[in-house]
């Protein structure tokens, strides 16, 4: 403990301290007294002239402390106080935390450390860091409370966002050290990091998707040799294909089975070499529930292309609506009071204008594989759709295909009708049909770590979090969740890269307490028993000051 001074020049004013002791003996006056020999009295006085006496008293020694305690409060005296400093513990709680290293789980690992950094730790607060950073406990002082916290923290989250969680812990406590704990290589200003990373070797699958009449799969490996793996795959608990794999040496590997019928939910497995580090890799989940789709359009064209798509209930109704109603293809122009999803096309142009598509959005899901080079589409004067989303157009910048997408509606919008194209003779049409309708599943698949809605009855019992691989329920929707994460199937290895003498160690941290007000609050003090003892004296008290309690005797 330090104490130091904010305004130290008012500390000139101790030099009264001596101004008041002389005060008190120039006010000490003299009394009349009858006595019955004067030569005692000369006696007296001849010792006093030949030495003085200081006799204090109480009044004096109240009037030296409060010029004393006025002088140090006005110097706005600080005391500078040493304590543990306040932490932010960031966990990082993705799927690669739960590898297990030849030294142990990374995540307890991490936890450790949590434990060690702990102890000299004043107030702290734990974030959970997946794919929402989660505050698991506030700033407290209870350290018990922080280690029962870290006991609910499992690591299965498909990514992270370190930033955001950082952003989190320094709006919780602005002044705190933050500790972040990860096996992802990262770096901040004056950011405590501890790296967890270890030497796992992992195969996983990093890829799980459904096309037309085929499944497609991805393995990763972070082995520094080739590895033969054999592969699985499942429709509930019926086996519908298997097929041995080669996976390249820190690469991924790729294989396809063909599927007579893709309705529904798969399951692959993969078979791993001894001592993998990582299971929730080894499962993967897809499928696609069946959608609704209602046309207003008897276009053989468009009613061949749907009715061949796999996981489709397609139907021909006069309004393009019916109950339960996934998704609307109609010819023309949008209903005001569109909701819902749209598949739009322009209705057939008495005399249509041919132009070519000279360029499209490869980067957009709608357009993906698709092929769109020197396609000719026939348009009408003036065109239907001019606003969304270009995704594709003419050489002469004249949108061909469009996207309008809010909250509750979603449209995909096309300036020709399909019979006035050349597409339909293409592969690509089939293949953008399929994208269509796979742009409007986007609830099929969750990532690992999704945060699950509430259950829209007591019925349907769901967990609060995907935290494994598997088939979901959501109300009346099932939904599949897998890890299918190459990045985090390779086990990111993030060893310590500050040395421990260099990183920010502080054990303690100076707190500054004002204490003005306090010796403010004595001078009142001291000064109202000042004028009390002195307002005594004058009624006839004589106050002692050589003993602990007050010696008062009345005048006679």
């Amino acid at each position: 403990m330090n104490l130091a001074f904010l305004a130290p020049q008012f500390l000139w004013l101790l030099l009264g301290i001596p101004l008041v002791i002389i005060l008190h003996f120039v006010r000490a006056r003299k009394k009349r007294m009858d006595v019955s020999a004067l030569f005692l009295w000369k006696q007296a006085k001849e010792q006093a002239e030949t030495r003085k006496r200081f006799s204090p008293s109480w009044l004096l020694a109240l009037q030296i402390a409060s010029v004393a305690l006025a002088a140090f409060a006005l110097a706005q005296p600080s005391l500078m106080l040493q304590s543990r400093p306040d932490r932010v513990f960031i966990v990082d709680a993705t799927a690669s935390m739960s590898a297990k290293d030849s030294d142990g789980i990374r995540l307890e690992k991490a936890l450790t450390k949590v434990r060690e950094v702990l102890q000299d730790s004043g107030r702290v607060a734990i974030l959970r860091s997946g794919l929402e950073t989660t505050v698991i406990q506030a700033l407290t002082d209870n350290h018990s409370e922080a280690l029962a916290a870290l006991q609910r923290i499992q690591a299965t989250d498909e990514q992270t966002d370190l930033n955001r969680a950082l952003d989190i812990g320094r709006a919780i406590a602005p002044q705190a050290d933050i500790h972040i704990f990860t096996d992802t290589p990262f770096e901040a200003p004056q950011i405590n990091v501890h790296g967890v990373g270890g030497d796992g070797l992992n195969i996983g699958i990093s890829g799980f998707e459904l096309g037309i009449q085929q499944i497609f799969i991805a393995v990763a490996s972070n082995h520094p040799r080739p590895q033969e793996i054999n592969v699985s795959i499942y429709q509930g608990e019926t086996p519908i294909a298997q097929s041995t794999m080669l996976v390249p040496s820190k690469a991924q590997g790729y294989t396809t089975f063909p599927l007579d019928n893709t309705s529904g939910f798969f399951r692959a497995e993969i078979e791993t070499p001894q001592g993998d580090a990582l299971s929730l890799d080894n499962i993967a989940f897809t499928g696609q529930r069946e959608l609704y789709v209602v046309s207003s359009s008897e276009d053989a064209i468009l009613q061949r292309v749907f009715t061949a798509l796999p996981n489709i209930r397609y139907q021909v109704l006069p309004n393009a609506s019916g109950p339960d109603t996934d998704v609307h293809v109609i010819e023309g122009a949008l209903p005001e009071d569109a909701k819902g999803n749209y598949i739009v096309f322009a209705p057939p142009a008495n005399e249509p204008i041919y132009k070519t598509i000279q360029t499209w959005n490869r980067a957009s899901p709608l357009l993906r594989f698709v092929d769109l080079s020197k396609t000719s589409v026939g348009l009408a004067e003036p065109l239907l759709f001019t606003q969304g989303q270009v995704l594709a157009e003419t050489s002469d910048a004249t949108p061909i295909l469009l996207e309008q997408q809010t909250s509750d509606f979603h449209a995909i919008l096309m300036n020709a009708h399909p019979s006035q194209t050349d597409l339909i003779r293409r592969t690509a049409f089939p293949l953008l049909m399929a994208n269509m309708i796979n742009s409007f599943r986007a609830g099929d698949q969750l990532p690992l770590g999704s945060v699950l809605p509430e259950a829209s009855t007591l019925e349907d019992k769901i967990k609060d979090i995907t935290d494994t691989p598997g088939i979901y329920q959501i109300g009346k929707y099932a939904v599949s969740s897998s890890l299918l994460n190459t990045e985090e199937t390779r086990l990111p290895n993030f060893n310590e890269v500050i040395a421990p003498e260099e990183r920010t160690q502080s054990t303690s941290v100076a707190r500054v307490r004002n204490i003005a007000l306090t010796l403010l609050s004595l001078v009142l003090l001291f000064l109202l028993l000042e004028w009390l003892l002195w307002s005594r004296r004058r009624e006839g008290w004589q106050i002692g000051f050589g003993k602990v309690g007050f010696l008062l005797k009345s005048k006679r």
